[in-house]
């Protein structure tokens, strides 16, 4: 299994929480803000992503896209990228650390940066046992069922990147939706040769994307039938063409790979 132990990370003491989606919740509700920022030269730069959590049967993960923690950037290691990023949680419009805090200059100095389309975009950290009392995560389990078509409307909620080099507002923020309900799905050249396909590439047709849309990076897709419905955990965003307004997936077995999640049957 490929997640990073404790070496890479350092979590203070704080108990977990784990909670099933209840008619409270909605989609942003499952979508957390990873936030760090670098002071060089007395410039200053900050980096965002989100993450959302995943319970298996024994523990709790936390998952984001790989380069948010790792800083690779078309195969090239961003050293202007924060050496610490921490976790934050919404509490009543407040953001308030976790002390959840991951040393992403080891991860960075200790990461190979790989080809998204040869390898899973995936960074996945376990928490430990979701039985205990103290804090709330929403875990986006009961969203899990087999993907079997993509002609439904696609859903993210994530935090946009800002290209202010400064604190302002950051913890302001709130999930910010993104939708489409006009976009095409094809696979890599591996498919066509028989092997896996790790992502789905997305083109959207009816939206641009822009630059804000990079802090969407970890964030988990869903999908929503309009017969049913159903709302469906379909994979998680790890990059974001604007040339070509694409949005590129890791499909969801491939996290349950690096988690030991046995999807249950459906009834």
């Amino acid at each position: 299994m490929n997640y990073l132990r404790f070496s890479f990370c350092l979590l203070l003491s704080f108990e977990i929480q784990a909670q099933n989606p209840t008619t409270k919740d909605t989609l942003k509700d499952f979508s957390y803000l990873l936030y760090g920022f670098k002071n060089i030269q007395k410039k200053y730069y900050q980096s965002q992503g989100t993450g959302f959590f995943i319970k298996t049967e024994d523990d709790i993960y936390f998952v984001t896209a790989n380069h948010v923690v790792n800083g690779c950037v078309k195969n090239v290691k961003d050293t202007t990228k924060p050496d610490f990023m921490m976790l934050w949680q919404n509490k009543q419009g407040i953001y308030k650390e976790w002390h959840l805090n991951f040393n992403t200059k080891l991860i960075r100095d200790t990461s190979i940066c790989r080809n998204r389309d040869s390898y899973p975009e995936i960074f996945v950290y376990k928490l430990g046992n979701p039985n205990t009392q103290q804090i709330k995560i929403n875990c986006i389990n009961n969203f899990i069922a087999e993907v079997s078509t993509f002609s439904k409307e696609l859903i993210f909620y994530g935090f946009p990147s800002s290209n202010r080099n400064d604190q302002e507002n950051v913890f302001d923020q709130k999930p910010a939706l993104f939708k489409s309900n006009d976009f095409v799905v094809r696979s890599n050249l591996k498919h066509l040769a028989g092997q896996d396909v790790i992502n789905y590439h997305i083109d959207i047709k009816d939206y641009k994307i822009d630059s804000s849309m990079r802090g969407f990076s970890g964030s988990p897709l869903f999908l929503k039938d309009y017969m049913t419905k159903k709302i469906v955990f379909a994979g998680i965003l790890c990059a974001v063409d604007l040339i070509n307004n694409t949005l590129y997936i890791v499909k969801p077995e491939y996290l349950f790979r690096k988690v030991n999640y046995v999807p249950k049957p459906p009834n």
